[in-house]
């Protein structure tokens, strides 16, 4: 074999190996998900921009100044499902504080990129009882009906309201799912 055939041989055979080393293995995983865990969704709360958010939303109503969402809401009710049927599963987050009465921000996360949460739905101007995750993979949201004589431990029923997915973005549906 002649010097300009060893070249070539050498320049192909380099070429096969620099393709296999960028090609990932065979029946290598994908990016890790992020952890669905209450330290997760507090971490998501932040860096996503729903505390921005609701500071934005409810305002001086209910933060006093210097007062930070996590220092006054904590995660009252963490579900992890998957509720688009894309096999991945979201991490639902229902925050509370204080008073039955107090309003109960809630959101939706999906898994981002860089094994991080992305903020896809949130509901911060409401009072929320219970979120749950129906037959239909609605996250359905339990808010009290009060009539005007009711205390507020006890309202005289519920309203409903559903996060739907529709293939591209949630929408709220109101009504038991």
């Amino acid at each position: 074999m002649g010097r300009r055939a060893r070249a070539a041989a050498g320049a192909a055979l380099a070429a096969v190996a620099c393709a296999l080393c960028a090609a990932a293995p065979a029946g290598a995983a994908a990016a890790a998900a992020p952890a669905c865990t209450k330290a997760a969704a507090r971490k998501a709360v932040l860096r996503t921009g729903f505390a921005h958010k609701m500071r934005l939303r409810l305002g001086r109503s209910v933060f006093r100044p210097g007062e930070t969402v996590l220092g006054l809401y904590d995660v009252g009710r963490l579900i992890c499902a998957d509720v688009t049927g894309d096999g991945a599963g979201e991490m639902i987050v229902l925050l509370q504080c204080c008073t039955v009465s107090a309003p109960s921000p809630w959101a939706i996360f999906q898994a981002g990129s860089h094994s991080r949460w992305a903020l896809r739905y949130s509901r911060i101007k409401t009072v929320a009882f219970d979120l749950a995750v129906n037959g239909a993979h609605d996250v359905e949201q339990k808010m009290p009906h009060y009539l005007p004589s009711d205390p507020n431990c006890c309202p005289s029923g519920y309203d409903y309201v559903r996060a739907h997915w529709t293939g591209r973005a949630f929408v709220t549906l109101r009504g038991a799912g």
